[in-house]
């Protein structure tokens, strides 16, 4: 978490401020902002906000996962082949990392067996990556802060906030609404 302050001057235009500020979000250099004050007085007015998840989705993140994170427990693994799980987890495996497949409603995934939850995993796992609805996300999350995760992945389409600043407080690394396979291509390679 980054707590930044502004101070804007007597008659500047506090919407000019928050534009700017709407438009360094939408870029994606910062996801979330808090603003919980303006304090003013005759000189100036001081501007401070929190922001949120400052180097969640940032490059730097992406190659640490990369780098560091080999095995990976894949919540969600369809032994489907058209399921866009089986694609990116096949894709994991041919650049060397260990996939780990995490569905109740498999038995066995590339010749892996599939465990039910992320609990029920016995070795030691680097990064969680979730292949859920969004409001399913949040308790793969939570499994892989108790069982030690460095990192989890909710995938393009999965976006749970609150599960991502759970994730973040607990010092894991956290991407959330980007494709790791697509990341990987553009960074990892």
């Amino acid at each position: 978490m980054l707590i930044t302050s502004a101070f804007i001057r007597e008659g500047s235009n506090i919407e000019v401020f928050d534009t700017a500020l709407q438009a360094v979000l939408q870029a994606g250099s910062l996801r979330s902002v808090l603003i919980p004050n303006v304090v003013e007085n005759k000189n100036f007015a001081f501007r401070s906000f929190i922001c949120l998840n400052k180097y969640m989705n940032e490059a730097e993140t992406f190659k640490r996962i990369f780098e560091e994170c080999k095995t990976i427990a894949v919540v969600g693994l369809s032994s489907n082949p058209f399921r866009p799980s089986n694609g990116v987890a096949s894709f994991m495996m041919k650049k060397g990392y260990k996939v780990i497949p995490v569905n109740p409603n498999e038995t066995e995934v590339f010749g892996a067996k599939a465990f039910a939850d992320l609990s029920s995993v016995r070795e030691k796992i680097d990064l969680v990556d979730i292949f859920r609805r969004s409001d399913e996300a949040g308790s793969a999350v939570d499994e892989a802060i108790k069982i030690g995760a460095k990192a989890v992945w909710l995938q393009e389409g999965v976006i749970d906030k609150a599960a991502a600043k759970r994730a973040e407080d607990a010092g894991l690394l956290v991407v959330m609404d980007r494709c790791w396979l697509k990341d990987f291509m553009k960074y990892g390679g």
